[in-house]
Formats: C-alpha cells, sequence, structure tokens
C-alpha cells in the first residue's frame, strides 16, 4: 500500500531506504553479518512505512550479505587466516 509523499515530496520511510542502501553496500566487504542484516531491518522498516523502494533495497542487502560472505570465505581460504 502505497501512502502519499509528505508536503517535502518524499515518501515516509526514505531515510530507511537510504540507510538499507548503504549497509547492504557496506556489507559487500566489511563485516557481512553486521551490515547486511542491518541493511535487510532497514528495508523491511522502510517498506513497511509505505516506500516502494524499500524492497529493492532489502533484496540488495540480501544479495551483499550472501555476497560479502562469499568473498570473506574466499579470502581467509586464499591466505588461510
Amino acid at each position: 500500500m502505497y501512502r502519499m509523499p509528505d508536503a517535502g515530496g518524499k515518501p515516509p520511510g526514505r531515510g530507511f531506504t537510504i540507510a538499507a542502501w548503504i549497509m547492504g553496500a557496506i556489507a559487500f566487504l566489511f563485516v557481512p553479518i553486521v551490515f547486511g542484516v542491518l541493511g535487510i531491518v532497514f528495508g523491511a522498516v522502510a517498506k513497511s512505512k509505505g516506500d516502494p523502494i524499500g524492497q529493492r533495497a532489502m533484496i540488495f542487502s540480501i544479495v551483499g550479505l550472501a555476497v560479502g560472505i562469499a568473498l570473506g570465505a574466499l579470502f581467509f581460504r586464499a591466505y588461510g587466516l
């Protein structure tokens, strides 16, 4: 269900959407377990507040979580840490 934007022209929850995109991007390289999960949570909150882009941000964070874990596993395997 989409709600009308407020007087500022942004849909409610847009801040959570932006936070979800940023957390998802960080999750690709740094601590994906933490940042990926935060991105998923922020995306879900944005979606529940009526921002239609929140779901895309949530999916991006899921991908960031999966790719970040895979890259971390490859790194630790290659360098034996």
